[in-house]
């Protein structure tokens, strides 16, 4: 194997005299020094690192994306928004039409869906004001549909608006 195949460094000591005739040797200590040259030159491990860099931020941006549009495209989702659109004294309240729905935030901790219950917070806004829908469905694990049970919104200058709420007597019948 010649040297420029090698890929590591190896440095030895041998304190034994009778080896230092086939090393440079400086007295009791011999030191080899194996000097190595990588296959490949650093700018084009810059090039690649970069790159690379670029393909993992734009693959977790789509999967961010993706997440954000299967919310988007979920029934319990979908409910709370008809059910916003319906409320004329909240879209009064942020001024619209044209009433702007944002994407989920994904970091937010309280945004919580699994099999049985769906918690999100939904940003919206129109041309007077903006705020959050914070909605709450449970999901019917006989018919396999979500229900809506309290959406409320709430303005960034601290106004609530019940939009959709089940009262006691309408969950018993």
């Amino acid at each position: 194997m010649s040297l420029r195949s090698k890929s590591l460094l190896l440095v030895f000591w041998c304190l034994d005299p009778w080896l230092s005739h086939s090393y440079i040797s400086t007295g009791n200590c011999t030191t080899v020094y194996e000097v190595f040259t990588m296959p490949v030159s650093t700018r084009a491990l810059q090039q690649m690192a970069i790159y690379l860099g670029i393909v993992s931020g734009g693959g977790c941006a789509a999967m961010y994306y993706l997440i954000q549009q299967t919310f988007a495209k979920s029934e319990y989702y979908k409910l709370a928004i008809e059910e916003l659109k319906k409320n004329d004294v909240a879209l009064d309240a942020l001024g619209a039409p044209p009433l702007q729905i944002r994407n989920i935030k994904l970091t937010n901790r309280n945004n919580r869906v699994d099999g049985i219950s769906a918690r999100i917070i939904i940003p919206v806004c129109g041309t007077k004001s903006a705020g959050y829908l914070h909605t709450y469905c449970i999901r019917d694990t006989v018919q396999k549909r979500w229900f809506l049970q309290e959406a409320i919104l709430q303005l960034l200058d601290g106004q609530h608006f019940s939009v959709f709420s089940v009262t006691k007597d309408e969950d018993q019948s």
